[in-house]
């Protein structure tokens, strides 16, 4: 098996283009090559609203995007972005969440964490715990009440967004209806079989994942906890269901499965999409064909969760 025509044409145009691994740029440059990558998508689709929001998180102001769809919003989503800690923003993300809001009918936040390696671990998962707590005590005023609230992110996002799972539920609130996590980083040790397959080195190889954790665990005391290793959690039951992405062709194919494993073990609902035939990032990257695919598995997934609430205003 190999991966699908158009992840083999974007993988060979990005060749073309003289696009060297992550890890071979430095910091700066990985967030400017990662922000022309995402303008070269083009702008998202229209949706009715988009509001700039700023969250306290501890001495700092953090951005929050809202989308809100035409017509009543489901629910509200909380979206927590790829890029290793490192990379992405509110604007590289933003033609996908367009996407996402259009397909679903739901609401979603689009927090702009903190980046390492100025704001190492654990300023990215604070920043993104303050903007659901925002999000839980806002939506009710912007979107009217009764609405249900998710987390979701992709890659060092879908991290986040199973920390933030993990502790909404050990703090008991705020509810949490459901998660959706793309080819998430669960942990830092190099266990897995697909960690070292040659042909699973893409878009995103293990030595890409190596600097990454570098850069945003440098004093490596998140690698050993769950708020920054989430798959070292002793207890995931009463956790929320689970949308689980993951890629054959991906470094981090076999912790996603081990981590979805472990949810429905513990009992948790969950629901695994594996692509075979795709890459680490399928979900967000346009050019892929399977990205719409996703976005429909996304858009089943919540649909069995969200329900009309009223909009005001």
């Amino acid at each position: 098996m190999a991966v699908n025509e158009s992840t083999r044409a974007f993988l060979e145009q990005a060749q073309a283009m003289g696009v060297k691994p992550f890890h071979q740029y430095s910091p700066a440059e990985c967030k400017a090559l990662f922000s022309q990558l995402s303008a070269s998508f083009g702008n998202g689709p229209q949706v009715w609203q988009v509001r700039e929001e700023s969250v306290t998180s501890g001495d700092s102001a953090v951005r929050l995007r809202l989308f809100l769809p035409d017509g009543r919003a489901r629910g509200i989503l909380l979206y927590c972005h790829g890029g290793g800690w490192v990379m992405g923003s509110a604007d590289d993300y933003d033609a996908f969440v367009r996407r996402l809001v259009v397909s679903t009918g739901w609401a979603v936040g689009l927090v702009d964490y903190r980046l390492a390696p100025e704001h190492p671990f654990p300023a990215p998962l604070e920043d993104c715990w303050s903007a659901l707590l925002w999000l839980a005590e806002h939506a009710p005023q912007l979107l009217g009440p009764n609405l249900d609230l998710v987390v979701a992110g992709d890659s060092a996002g879908g991290n986040l967004a199973a920390v933030l799972a993990r502790r909404a539920r050990d703090l008991g609130a705020p509810r949490i209806a459901a998660q959706i996590l793309a080819y998430p980083v669960v942990q830092a040790e190099k266990t897995y079989p697909s960690q070292s397959d040659p042909d699973c080195q893409l878009l995103l190889s293990q030595n890409d994942m190596d600097w990454f954790w570098d850069l945003y665990d440098p004093r490596r005391d998140g690698r050993t906890s769950p708020d920054g290793a989430p798959l070292l959690a002793a207890d995931l039951r009463g956790l929320p269901p689970a949308l689980v992405f993951t890629a054959g062709y991906d470094p981090l194919r076999d912790e996603g499965i081990d981590y979805a494993e472990r949810l429905e073990a513990a009992g948790v609902p969950v629901f695994h999409c594996n692509y075979a035939e795709d890459m680490h990032g399928f979900v967000t990257l346009p050019p892929l064909a399977s990205s719409v695919d996703a976005l429909r598995d996304v858009r089943d997934f919540l649909s069995k969760i969200g329900r009309p609430a009223p909009r005001e205003g």
